[in-house]
C-alpha cells in the first residue's frame, strides 16, 4: 500500500479540510496509526493513574499526606478503551481502611467505554509526525486517543517525541534539515511513501503544496510520470503586491557570469492603466541571459500575483523576452501591457548592438540609392 504524506502551508487548515485528508486515508493506515500511538497513550494513562493515587493516598513511602484512612492496596489487572481499542492495563488500588471499601479511580472509570475518534485530532498528530514536529505531535496524542489533554507531563512529551522519531526511522523515511528527504518524483527513501508540501521542505506555499500533491499521486499510480516543479512563483500580498519567480539579478550573475546577464526594468508610471487608476507606484523587472532567455522576474504592481504567471511559464519553457514576449499581444488597457512594453524596450536595445546598427546603416544606404 502506497502512502502520501501531504502537508499544506504553515497556516492551520480548516477542520473540514482536515477531515477530508484523514477520511482519504486507507482504513488500514488509520488503524496502523492508532495502534502505533496506543503504547504512548498507555504511558499517559499510567501517569494519570499514578497521579490520582498520590492525591488519594499521598506520595509513595509517605505517611499522613493523603486523605484520612486512604492507603495503597496493591494492583490488579484491568483494561481500558483508547478510542475503540480495548487494551489491558495494570490498575493500582486504593482502599479506605475506615470504611473497609475500595476507592474507585475516576481516571480508570472514564476509560471503560469505547469512543469515536476525532479525525481532526488524528490529523494534528499526523501533521506533527510528518513535519518532524515530534513534540507537537506528542502533545496531541492523549486527546487524539480520547484521553484528557490536561496536565500532560514534560516526561511524557519527551519520551513520546523520541518514540515517534524512532517510529519514522523504522518505517525508513529519512529526513533532512528542511524536511523529509524526497527525490524529483517526491518519493521518500521508503519506496512506498511519497511526501508533498511543507513536510518535504521544498517551497513552503499552499499553491506549491497542491501542485506537489498532484505530482505525488501521479507518480504513485504511474511511477516516474511527473517531476516536482522546480520553478515556483510567490507573491507577498502588500499594497501594491510584490511577486517573484526564478533568479534574482545577483543570483543570475553568480551562476551565469556578469557578462551573461541582462536586467530590464519598466516603471509602472508608463502604464496607461496604472495612471488611470492612480496606482503608478511599482516596477517590472525581468532578468535574462545574454540571449534574452528569461531566468527570473519581479513585479511590484496591483495584481502582480496574476501577472507573474506569464514569467513563470517563460522560465519553465525557456522563453525569450524578445521576440517571444515582444510578439505577445496583451489586452489594452491592462497593467500586463507593461510586459509587452518592457519587451519592446529589450527589442530596441537589441537593435542598438554595433553589428545591427551597421546593418541598419547599410540598409539605409541602399534604400536611398
Amino acid at each position: 500500500m502506497k502512502t502520501v504524506i501531504r502537508i499544506g502551508n504553515r497556516v492551520e487548515p480548516t477542520h473540514e479540510k482536515g477531515l477530508e485528508q484523514i477520511s482519504g486515508m486507507e482504513i488500514d493506515a488509520k488503524v496502523e496509526l492508532i495502534q502505533a500511538l496506543i503504547p504512548l497513550g498507555l504511558m499517559h494513562v499510567a501517569e494519570e493513574l499514578k497521579k490520582e493515587v498520590a492525591q488519594l493516598a499521598g506520595p509513595r513511602h509517605s505517611r499522613g499526606q493523603g486523605l484520612p484512612g486512604h492507603v495503597r492496596w496493591g494492583r490488579q489487572a484491568g483494561s481500558v478503551y483508547l478510542l475503540d481499542q480495548k487494551v489491558p492495563v495494570v490498575v493500582p488500588r486504593v482502599r479506605d481502611l475506615a470504611r473497609r471499601t475500595e476507592i474507585p479511580l475516576s481516571v480508570y472509570r472514564s476509560l471503560q467505554a469505547p469512543r469515536n475518534r476525532d479525525e481532526g485530532l488524528l490529523l494534528r498528530v499526523l501533521r506533527g509526525i510528518s513535519c518532524r514536529s515530534y513534540r507537537a505531535a506528542a502533545e496531541g496524542i492523549p486527546e487524539a486517543l480520547g484521553l484528557s489533554p490536561s496536565a500532560v507531563s514534560r516526561r511524557f512529551i519527551r519520551v513520546s517525541a523520541r518514540k515517534l522519531q524512532e517510529l519514522m526511522e523504522r518505517v525508513g523515511v529519512k529526513t533532512r534539515r528542511r524536511g523529509i528527504k524526497v527525490d524529483r518524483n517526491l518519493r521518500t527513501t521508503a519506496d512506498w511513501v511519497y511526501a508533498a508540501g511543507d513536510c518535504a521542505g521544498r517551497f513552503l506555499f499552499t499553491h506549491s503544496a497542491g501542485a506537489e500533491a498532484v505530482t505525488a499521486l501521479r507518480n504513485m499510480f504511474f511511477p516516474g510520470s511527473a517531476a516536482a516543479p522546480d520553478t515556483v512563483p510567490w507573491t507577498t500580498f502588500t499594497d501594491p503586491e510584490l511577486a517573484h519567480v526564478g533568479m534574482t539579478a545577483d543570483e543570475a550573475r553568480k551562476k551565469l557570469g556578469n557578462e551573461e546577464v541582462r536586467v530590464f526594468e519598466w516603471e509602472l508610471g508608463h502604464s496607461d492603466r496604472a495612471r488611470a487608476d492612480g496606482s503608478t507606484e511599482g516596477k517590472i523587472i525581468a532578468v535574462t541571459d545574454s540571449k534574452f532567455k528569461v531566468v527570473g522576474a519581479h513585479i511590484l504592481a496591483p495584481a502582480a500575483g496574476e501577472m507573474i504567471s506569464q514569467f513563470t511559464l517563460a522560465v519553465n519553457r525557456e522563453l525569450r523576452l524578445t521576440p517571444d514576449f515582444g510578439n505577445l499581444v496583451q489586452v489594452y488597457p491592462t497593467i500586463s501591457t507593461s510586459i509587452s512594453q518592457l519587451a519592446a524596450e529589450a527589442t530596441y536595445g537589441q537593435l542598438q548592438r554595433p553589428f545591427l546598427r551597421t546593418l541598419r546603416r547599410i540598409n539605409g544606404f541602399f534604400s536611398r540609392s
